[in-house]
């Protein structure tokens, strides 16, 4: 299977991934997080995330490091081509990718942080889905694992930001399941 991990700090993502595994051709796509607090844990992270495909090509996967934005578009239609090219397709995509150690009132939040929350947990799912999903369309066979949280049902207090980009992915999902499932892809 294929793996991309995704780390990011406002924005700015690293996708690290594609491990083919010898008993299986499906490719899996992975955004996962790592919240950056300073320069020195940026720098461990992205070796972290360099040495992980080390690791697995170690390991005897094939793997490689991507970088990307996800709250940019055209950086997760360009990340999920390189994959592609790279490996042929991706099959099943796991968006993990998430802010959330902000904590304010929702009269002291920030509209800027409102906004970053969305482009990061809500349209970063929407651009890197809205690359894979054509292939997997195509190929009538595919699956699509959004990352939510108990947050975004019973919403929490001083996370107001976060608690709505995790209900509008649930809602994201359902609506996609029901537009996506009798074309073979499961959301």
């Amino acid at each position: 299977a294929l793996y991309e991990f995704v780390s990011y700090n406002a924005g700015y993502s690293k996708l690290m991934g594609t491990i083919n595994t010898v008993n299986s051709d499906a490719v899996v796509a992975v955004l996962g997080n790592y919240n950056r607090f300073d320069i020195a844990y940026e720098i461990a992270i992205d070796e972290m995330v360099f040495t992980l495909a080390d690791v697995f090509n170690a390991a005897g996967f094939e793997a490689k490091a991507y970088a990307a934005n996800v709250a940019k578009f055209e950086d997760a239609e360009a990340t999920v081509a390189a994959v592609v090219k790279d490996f042929g397709k991706v099959d099943i995509l796991v968006n993990n990718a998430a802010l959330w150690r902000d904590r304010a009132s929702f009269v002291d939040s920030d509209v800027n942080l409102w906004k970053k929350y969305f482009d990061i947990n809500v349209l970063g799912t929407v651009y890197v889905t809205k690359a894979v999903l054509p292939g997997m369309l195509e190929r009538e066979w595919g699956r699509v694992i959004n990352v939510a949280s108990v947050a975004g049902v019973y919403g929490n207090a001083n996370m107001s930001f976060y608690s709505s980009t995790k209900g509008a992915l649930i809602s994201l999902t359902k609506a996609l399941a029901k537009e996506v499932c009798e074309k073979g892809v499961l959301v």
